[in-house]
């Protein structure tokens, strides 16, 4: 090689190696906030389950299902199972929690109550209609990860809404 040769091709030769680093940095920065970002949502979603689980939430559960027995809406604890949903909503709408996570750990519960309390919802909204718009989104996403990935939607009945409040009336019976 040339001295002529040696300076036409290493400026090449340095902008491919130097693009090349570039690209591998770049690269290693995408792959490690995918993983954090990954890490952060199943932080969140084990943070929520958590939540849903605890002593407190379960208290509220009992309280809120046997306000709805009795077609009490005005419970304060119907007001924080639903701010629940509404917290766990905007969290998938964010994209902060995956959709199907959310799906295989809570939709049992979110169409539960949330189809509970469509009159109690309704009539806050009339006021507000911005209140719960995230647990209403989150009944919305629930229902199609359910068709997404077991092909069909169970329509809630009245005795389908009574049976499960029973059953989360009963969590504090021993």
């Amino acid at each position: 090689m040339t001295t002529e040769d040696f300076k036409t091709w290493a400026p090449i030769v340095s902008a491919i190696a130097g693009s090349t680093a570039a690209l591998i940095a770049l690269i290693n920065v995408l792959v490690t906030n995918w993983n954090t970002q990954r890490t952060r949502a199943l932080d969140l979603h084990y943070k929520m389950e958590q939540q849903w689980d605890s002593e407190r939430m379960w208290k509220l559960r009992v309280k809120a299902s046997k306000s709805l027995l009795t077609n009490d809406t005005e419970s304060s604890a119907i007001d924080a199972v639903l701010d629940f949903f509404d917290a766990l909503g905007r969290m998938v709408e964010d994209g902060d929690i995956n959709k199907k996570n959310v799906w295989e750990s809570f939709y049992y519960w979110a169409i539960g109550y949330l189809d509970a309390t469509v009159e109690a919802r309704a009539e806050a909204r009339k006021e507000d209609r911005t209140v719960w718009e995230h647990a209403v989104a989150l009944r919305t996403i629930m229902v199609e990860q359910q068709k997404l990935h077991l092909g069909t939607v169970k329509p809630t009945t009245r005795a389908d809404i009574e049976k499960f409040l029973r059953i989360e009336s009963e969590l504090d019976d021993d």
